[in-house]
């Protein structure tokens, strides 16, 4: 029976954010009988709904708890209303079923990582002893696994699986950790592994990990089957189980990922800090970029580079697995060939991986929504996301801008697409370059189910200025079919506008974005560049110099060209004669007539578009320091680069201002000396990026001084590099600016769709 007060009242509270599937409803029941209040608690679409009964001061107190004491590990509160309501008697405090009803939409919990109590339960249940899909309301599968909302295992892939009489005890059961975790199962009940012997299933978890760990130990790769796609494993340690891979895999160079066994292994490879630490520990569990140090790894894990991503096991099974093998150090790479989605079910694991893997380990619980390994790296404190993805996605991006109905379909490498809803901006997963059919129908089949289960409904649609994006042309057809407008916001502001949406910037800003390449207002390609000004208008105000792109996107993949692109800049039809060794090895490696071509083309500016990249000037100085003549993978050059650099390094070169126009000019002259005098390469380096550092400082300081903004937002794929990021940041705060970097999302093009709606906000 209800207490009985005369000073009883009811309210009604209301709660978004992430607050479903994380145990929150439990919380809410334990924190209202501890106050002795009556009522109920509900999911519903648009956030966790209570109706409370109790007297002033229990309520006050059950409301400072529920927002303050004791939340779930994952929960975020964005909102917390609080209403009177008319007088109603409850007998008791229950938890109601969910309600579908309503346009809003509540928060989906992303993929979270096996928890310690569930590891120890995998010990010691007798009814989970070494099951490999344990979870609970703190952790596992979510994201990966909903269908609709609200989040309930009808709605999920779950839904195959009907619980035994133990699970639905302990799911039905408010003081037990798997009170209402629509996951949950066990050995009786749940899904399981399986590896097809070509005779046969094994379905044994014990036979399963000894034939894993027979392939992984005996230098064979495994196709292993997880919670947003399959992986491709082997023994890190062994260079000849990595370079097997790479071939099968027809992955030339890019740098694997690592999963280590625990922090003791990591810490046995890698310098990891405490932030470090905190980032791989924590729920998203993200693929991490340390700095290699102690043991040396295989060459074939990342040439020429001085960081390696790592990333802890994050699924039961991953413990499992490293409990059976003899190696501490496993690849775990995306299992697909390279440039194509990752695999997610058995049926495509057998077309796609086979050639690939030896074995296929995989299991029965459907993938709904496809989800790479997220990538970060920690710098001074703060995480900075390289990849967006498992453990972040889909959390949105809160924003004050009227953002409701926005679709912006990003860019064409490393693409997300963005929905705006009043509760916050949603980023898909990384969807990858829109390069081939099989990345375009991921990106189309995902951005269908964030529609569904965001109950978006389009009111307008963003994209990049580039008429020849495949992600400009699906918008002005998405556009077309439903009758909405179409907007195109130019690259280089998008980057800028993704740093004021993130931190919620309204005042101006001085924007720089130093990038790869970009359409520009004028038809140039665009990569180097200074604005001021706020969302509505963000004014070019400075640039880096343009030097020609000899064979256009060839000068991206070959630095080499824009290095004799520099040259020529600098030099004109001097610089032939200049004794460097990149000449000698163009020779020995493009054949005798090669440079002298590229001059010539660049002389009569033939099929060199100009371009003020600063992605192409890294380019051009990794070539001339005899660092990197040819990119394998996109951003090699640059990253060896950052790698090669000697920290010890404070001396710059020189750099001159025309108008609006940084002059590179002197800098190539005196790159030039340096590797004329033999200077080494990571002198060349460290000098040219506190170059890049110092002049970036220089102009924000021209701009601060001439229109009184302080914040600078430094934003566009180079500002990855670290070591670039620190200077800049240093020496800005050093004026007394105030500096804003992409954080949340990806500095890179994943995050061009967050400033896409952003734009968006003041076009509509």
């Amino acid at each position: 029976m209800e207490p009985v007060h005369p000073d009883n009242r009811n309210i009604r509270i209301r709660i978004t954010g992430l607050v479903q599937g994380i145990g929150f409803r439990p919380h809410v029941y334990r924190t209202a009988t501890a106050r002795n209040i009556t009522g109920t608690v509900e999911n519903r679409t648009d956030g966790v709904v209570i109706h409370a009964r109790g007297t002033a001061r229990d309520l006050e107190s059950f409301l400072e708890d529920l927002r303050y004491r004791n939340l779930p590990p994952a929960a975020a509160i964005e909102s917390f209303e609080v209403t009177p309501e008319t007088n109603r008697h409850f007998a008791d405090f229950a938890i109601a079923g969910s309600n579908a009803e309503g346009d809003a939409v509540t928060r989906i919990s992303p993929d979270l990582a096996v928890c310690p109590d569930c590891l120890a339960d995998m010990r010691k249940q007798p009814h989970r002893i070494r099951y490999p899909f344990i979870n609970c309301t703190c952790c596992g599968p979510r994201f990966s696994i909903v269908s609709d909302v609200p989040y309930d295992r009808s709605r999920t892939t779950m839904a195959d699986f009907e619980m035994c009489g133990t699970c639905r005890a302990e799911y039905s059961d408010i003081s037990d950790r798997r009170y209402h975790a629509q996951p949950v199962a066990c050995t009786r009940c749940g899904p399981s592994y399986r590896i097809d012997t070509g005779s046969g299933f094994l379905r044994d978890i014990d036979e399963i990990l000894r034939a894993a760990a027979d392939c992984i130990d005996g230098g064979g790769i495994a196709g292993v089957m997880g919670m947003g796609g399959y992986h491709l494993a082997c023994d890190g340690t062994d260079r000849e189980a990595v370079s097997l891979l790479r071939r099968r895999k027809n992955r030339d160079a890019r740098p694997f990922a690592l999963m280590m066994r625990d922090l003791e292994t990591i810490r046995d490879y890698t310098r990891l800090s405490t932030d470090e630490e905190t980032l791989l520990t924590s729920p998203a569990r993200p693929i991490v970029l340390l700095k290699k140090n102690g043991e040396p790894l295989p060459a074939g894990i990342g040439d020429g580079l001085d960081t390696v991503g790592v990333m802890l096991p994050y699924l039961p099974f991953h413990y499992l697995l490293f409990g059976a093998v003899r190696t501490r150090v496993l690849v775990m790479t995306s299992g697909n060939r390279s440039d194509e989605p990752i695999v997610v079910s058995p049926e495509q694991a057998e077309s796609g991986l086979r050639g690939i893997a030896d074995i296929l380990v995989s299991h029965d619980r459907r993938i709904r929504n496809r989800v790479d390994d997220s990538v970060a790296f920690s710098l001074e404190g703060m995480t900075h996301v390289i990849r967006r993805s498992r453990g972040w996605v889909p959390d949105p991006v809160p924003t004050r801008l009227a953002v409701e109905g926005i679709a912006a379909l990003g860019g064409e490498l490393k693409n997300t697409f963005a929905l705006g809803r009043s509760s916050g901006i949603v980023l898909s997963q990384h969807i990858g370059d829109l390069d081939n059919a099989e990345t375009l129908e991921f990106f189309e089949e995902s951005f269908e189910r964030f529609r569904r289960l965001l109950r978006f409904e389009p009111k307008c649609f963003v994209h990049d200025a580039h008429p020849d994006y495949l992600s400009t042309e699906m918008s002005r057809k998405m556009g077309a079919a439903m009758d909405l407008p179409v907007f195109a916001v130019q690259h280089h502001r998008a980057h800028i506008a993704s740093v004021m949406v993130e931190h919620g910037l309204t005042e101006p800003v001085i924007g720089v974005c130093y990038d790869g390449t970009g359409f520009g207002d004028d038809g140039t390609v665009w990569g180097g560049e200074f604005f001021t000004g706020g969302l509505r208008e963000l004014r070019r105000e400075y640039h880096l110099d343009p030097v020609g792109l000899p064979g256009g996107d060839l000068a991206a993949r070959e630095p080499w060209r824009m290095a004799l692109s520099c040259l020529h800049h600098a030099r004109g039809t001097d610089a032939r004669s200049l004794p460097l060794p990149l000449f000698s090895e163009l020779e020995t490696n493009e054949g005798p007539a090669a440079a002298d071509r590229i001059l010539t083309m660049l002389e009569k500016q033939i099929n060199t578009p100009a371009a003020s990249s600063m992605g192409r000037l890294f380019d051009a100085v990794s070539a001339l320091a005899g660092i990197c003549l040819v990119n394998r993978y996109e951003g090699e050059a640059p990253m060896r680069l950052e790698s090669a650099a000697d920290t010890r390094e404070e001396d710059r070169y020189s750099w001159g201002l025309e108008k609006t126009a940084i002059d590179i000019r002197p800098l190539v002259a005196d790159i030039v000396d340096d590797v004329l005098r033999g200077a080494a390469p990571g002198t060349i380096a460290a000098r040219f990026m506190n170059t890049v550092a110092g002049f970036t400082v220089d102009t924000a300081r021209r701009l601060h001084e001439r229109t009184g903004i302080r914040t600078v937002a430094l934003s566009g794929g180079v500002f990855q590099n670290r070591y670039l990021l620190a200077a800049c940041r240093k020496h800005l705060e050093s004026e007394g600016l105030t500096v804003c970097t992409n954080v949340r999302v990806p500095a890179n093009d994943g995050g061009l769709s967050l400033g896409q709606v952003g734009l968006g906000a003041v076009l509509q």
